[in-house]
């Protein structure tokens, strides 16, 4: 023993206390996480005194109160009213309260054995905040630690400022970790991942950040190996797929997982909130599919509406309509914007949500609108009988116990799709019309559901709860949402929900959702839904998976008024096959570029400026007759290659014979751009221009013919493959590229 407690002791202390807590406090008092300064809760609970307290200060922003179960309860509300977020810590009493004198003499007397020793190891106590002689650690302290605030998070700020920059929480799940902010701090195991691998992964996790590990000991059949002794090197031109827009430029964070910014409008006392979605930063929305088709479930979009109106001072949503289905595409990702309006005289605000789907190439589709709707200040509670039915015996007396057998099965019979991690349905059981289902969230879900109002796939579940009535299991037809009204969100961050189901005559339900000690999370009033529309749902996808075809356009680009110059200080070369069409013709012209090219770069010319090739009729520009020189239109695709390696060497102009081209060269060449075409003493450049509808009309194919698609197994090409599929209804094609596979 290295000083403090012998094992056996500091089991004793462990055990016992445990025994004495649940033997005499136990059901009679609760525990609350408050996301404030421990000055901002102390004030906050002074409403409540003598019955709440400050159980745990462990971090600058995390705060624990302990106390009886209903000043807690009105606690969490207060704070959900005034947006601070507030949950439950599963435990049925009130550690470190008033409650824990009763239990003094006998812990004094259960522990009166121990024997503490001095200790070679500095001892920081969370009681007194300071180091301490573990010579102290009797029984007397055990139980002040157990009835005293607990210092961890004065404990931790010292550390740091004393130089200790890393932590590691030594538990089966971080806990304590997530408020220490003035260091690294990390865990050692995991909810759900309490093996050898996540053990060594957070070994791994405090090695890069400073911690000497013996790896020999931990892996003694591993083998070091050298890493490469430069930074990796890594560029990256196109912005990433999913992720939030990042917070500043006018913009403020909403630490919400879909809706990343926002910001107020400047010329109403409206809100314009921000996102974006995509299957690879939110890969859980895979799970829900209607038709095959991928979409954001309409909790989903009820989510969005409540956060922002949230943040806006608003607490339900009055109204929301899902007009179009948001899918999403197995590429690329879907911006939002979700804009909330002015308040009007009942501080109502209208809302309305927008999609646009955004390429991998960062094209972009037309905005969509999705749903529109208005959220107000009123915060609606359930009645107190509703909630006393769902706080008292569960599952409540008389209910019939519903089989869950083919569930899913049937689901996804009628089009709707739900994968592991949407199949939250745990129980059910029927009393009349009244439907009463215990809701789980997936376990890969639960660390991130206190990121939201209620995780949409948790509250999706709600709604496969309804099909399991006589009339819905006899249905041939799938339902999706499309109203919800009077919608209200008491508590945030639940991982599993109690619900009590009632069906209406139009096809409409409401819905009351608790946690597991039947404090109400969400109501809603009433949810209609309606079959699912096949038609809606495909042209929906479409919009999405059908990226927009684009053209080179050749456009006149203007230069200076003092263009006609000399071209003596140009390094030119000029070549083409004279409008020669045969296979050496083009070998041996651009055989010949090719040398000058590699000459250029490898003796080192052109310093004082790039090297220009010049055609003749290599490009066709607008109507002037297409291309005259075969030729030259290879030696295009040569030099556009070598200025892709080597920016700025290299430039490529197409003119015709007219006098004027000639005199401008030099002047285009001035103007910077890598390719140009000249006409009649005219410069064009060419531009990336959307193909319109109307042009796919133009372009005419037999059906019964075949197509043969150049390039056709990469990743453009499957794109044209595709098209020419779903669009001009070709069924046979022949596919060439340089790949062997695909």
């Amino acid at each position: 023993m290295a000083g403090g407690l012998s094992l056996s002791d500091g089991a004793r202390v462990v055990a016992l206390r445990s025994q004495a807590i649940r033997a005499a406090l136990a059901g009679r008092g609760g525990m609350v996480s408050v996301n404030e300064p421990v000055d901002a809760v102390e004030t906050r609970i002074g409403g409540w005194p003598g019955r709440l307290s400050v159980a745990a200060v462990n971090g600058p922003r995390a705060t624990v109160v302990s106390g009886e179960p209903a000043a807690l309860d009105e606690l969490v509300a207060a704070c959900e009213y005034d947006g601070v977020r507030a949950r439950r810590i599963p435990v049925d009493y009130a550690s470190h309260s008033s409650q824990v004198e009763e239990l003094r003499e006998r812990i004094l007397a259960d522990l009166a054995v121990i024997e503490p020793v001095s200790g070679r190891v500095p001892f920081y106590s969370t009681v007194t905040g300071e180091v301490i002689d573990t010579t102290e650690l009797t029984a007397e302290y055990w139980f002040d630690n157990l009835r005293q605030t607990v210092r961890f998070g004065q404990v931790t700020h010292a550390l740091a400022a004393q130089g200790f920059g890393v932590f590691v929480e030594v538990s089966a799940h971080p806990v304590l970790a997530v408020g220490i902010e003035d260091a690294v701090a990390v865990g050692t195991l995991r909810r759900g991942e309490g093996g050898w691998e996540r053990f060594v992964a957070s070994l791994g996790e405090a090695w890069v950040h400073g911690v000497p590990v013996e790896w020999a000991k931990v892996l003694p059949t591993g083998r070091q190996v050298d890493i490469p002794t430069y930074p990796f090197q890594r560029e990256r031109f196109w912005l990433g797929s999913g992720g939030q827009p990042a917070a500043g430029g006018g913009l403020e964070a909403t630490g919400h997982p879909l809706l990343g910014a926002w910001v107020g409008l400047a010329q109403s006392d409206g809100f314009l909130f921000t996102g974006r979605l995509s299957l690879a930063a939110q890969p859980w929305l895979a799970d829900h599919a209607v038709n095959d088709v991928v979409l954001l479930p309409g909790t989903g979009l009820l989510e969005l509406v409540l956060h922002a109106a949230h943040q806006s001072g608003c607490h339900s949503v009055e109204e929301l309509t899902l007009e179009t289905p948001l899918t999403l595409p197995e590429r690329g990702e879907v911006q939002l914007q979700l804009e909330l309006g002015a308040p009007d005289a009942d501080g109502q605000r209208e809302v309305t949500l927008h999609s646009r789907h955004v390429g991998d190439t960062e094209t972009t589709d037309e905005w969509v609108r999705h749903a529109s709707g208005v959220v107000g200040p009123v915060r609606r509670q359930p009645s107190d009988d509703l909630v006393d039915e769902l706080a008292a015996a569960w599952p409540p007396p008389g209910a019939e116990p519903l089989s869950l057998d083919g569930l899913y099965e049937r689901a996804a019979a009628l089009g709707l799709r739900y994968g592991p991690l949407f199949q939250g349905v745990r129980a059910a059981w029927r009393i009349g019309d009244q439907i009463f289902a215990e809701l789980e969230l997936a376990e890969a879900l639960q660390d991130e559901a206190d990121a939201y109002g209620v995780h949409p796939a948790l509250l999706d579940a709600a709604l496969h709860a309804t099909g399991l009535t006589p009339a819905a299991m006899a249905s041939d037809s799938g339902r999706l949402p499309f109203s919800w009204r009077g919608v209200t969100l008491h508590a945030a961050g639940a991982a599993s929900l109690r619900v009590r189901i009632v069906h209406g005559s139009d096809d409409s339900v409401s819905l009351l959702a608790s946690d597991a000690d039947g404090v109400p999370v969400v109501t809603v009033e009433s949810l209609l839904t309606r079959p699912i529309n096949a038609e809606h749902l495909n042209a929906a996808r479409r919009a999405h998976d059908e990226l927009p075809l684009h053209e080179v356009v050749w456009q006149p680009h203007p230069l200076a008024a003092d263009a006609e110059v000399g071209s003596g200080g140009l390094a030119l070369v000029r070549c083409g096959g004279g409008g020669g069409v045969g296979g050496d013709v083009v070998r041996g012209v651009v055989a010949e570029v090719l040398g000058r090219v590699q000459g250029w770069l490898g003796e080192g010319e052109g310093d004082g400026g790039p090297l220009v090739v010049v055609t003749v009729g290599a490009v066709a520009v607008g109507s002037d007759g297409g291309v005259a020189d075969p030729a030259g239109s290879a030696v295009w695709g040569l030099v556009r290659s070598a200025q892709t390696e080597h920016p700025g060497r290299f430039v490529l102009v197409d003119t015709d014979d007219d006098e004027a081209s000639q005199r401008v060269l030099p002047a285009a060449v001035a103007t910077g751009e890598p390719q140009l075409a000249i006409r009649s003493g005219r410069v064009f450049v060419p531009r990336l221009e959307r193909v319109t509808d109307s042009s796919d009309e133009l372009l005419q194919l037999d059906p019964e013919g075949t197509v043969l698609v150049s390039g056709g197994l990469g990743t453009l090409g499957r794109l044209v493959v595709r098209r020419l599929v779903e669009v001009h209804g070709v069924r046979r094609l022949v596919l060439v590229g340089r790949r062997v596979d695909g």
